[in-house]
């Protein structure tokens, strides 16, 4: 059984599994040299398939893809490699501001404009995304997720085969079970915990292993927005969003500079607080 699997989000990537093996997996950045490239990892599954199977992608018995959906903002908009500290600065204020404080319908169509313009549109997305001006933005959605994801295999490699997908938290909870290498002695001790931004309507899940090796999802919600809350500091610490929360998490705690420390909480304090166990603006 030869599996290819594939995520299109950042950073999009293609995996090959071969009777239950891995045998490659590649980042499309590291083809395209664009930094946290998102899209259909086109170059990838060719890197693996060529490698592996002898270009033959007729060997491979199923593809699976992460996440159920995906938005086509996100994916067909450069929102990740070539979009700087400016950039999201001025989303907060031209999108986001509208969304909480101001008229939601100002903000409608911002996303839309932008890819029908071709304004930030993300290079290599290697996605058909025309059906987006004869569509409202919930077909277009919808007709993304349930058939461009689909005919992108048939269209590139003249794929017939099933295409399965896996919950965006699932896949979190599966790596976290296996890749930590729990002894199966201990399985009816183990506790699998997500948590992240955002996946499958969704931002944190709780499992436990079962006997036969899948996971058991006992809980899961979106009102956990840890992730953002990073995500948020890092902007208004001057750095970039969805890359540079490691500088966040990893290297600030070893400061101890009050000098520094004090007016980056004085900020944060002023625009985030914590009432009854949630975080309020």
């Amino acid at each position: 059984m030869i599996i290819l699997g594939t995520c299109i989000s950042h950073n999009s990537s293609a995996a090959l599994i071969a009777d239950g093996r891995l045998v490659g997996l590649l980042q499309e950045e590291r083809l395209t040299r664009r930094k946290n490239q998102t899209g259909f990892p086109l170059n990838a599954i060719r890197s693996l398939v060529d490698q592996h199977l002898g270009g033959d992608f007729s060997r491979i018995d199923r593809v699976a893809e992460a996440a159920n959906e995906h938005s086509i903002y996100y994916i067909g908009l450069d929102r990740y490699h070539n979009f700087g500290v400016f950039d999201w600065i001025a989303e907060m204020k031209d999108y986001w501001w509208h969304i909480f404080y101001g008229d939601p319908e100002d903000a409608h169509d911002f996303w839309r404009q932008k890819l029908l313009s071709g304004q930030g549109v993300n290079e290599g997305h290697n996605y058909d995304f025309s059906f987006v001006a004869t569509r409202s933005d919930e077909e277009a959605e919808a007709y993304f997720n349930d058939v461009e994801r689909y005919a992108v295999y048939e269209r590139h490699f003249a794929w017939h085969g099933p295409v399965s997908r896996v919950d965006h938290h699932a896949c979190h909870a599966y790596y976290a079970f296996y890749g930590s290498r729990v002894p199966r002695t201990l399985w009816d001790r183990a506790l699998v915990v997500t948590a992240d931004a955002w996946g499958d309507g969704k931002n944190w899940t709780v499992s436990v292993p079962r006997e036969d090796g899948t996971l058991e999802c006992l809980a899961e919600g979106g009102d956990l927005d840890v992730a953002r809350i990073y995500k948020f500091t890092t902007l208004i610490l001057g750095l970039k969003p969805n890359e540079h929360e490691y500088k966040v998490m990893g290297l600030a705690p070893y400061s101890r500079s009050r000098t520094h420390i004090a007016p980056v909480e004085d900020i944060f304090f002023d625009i985030q607080d914590f009432e009854d166990g949630r975080f309020i603006s």
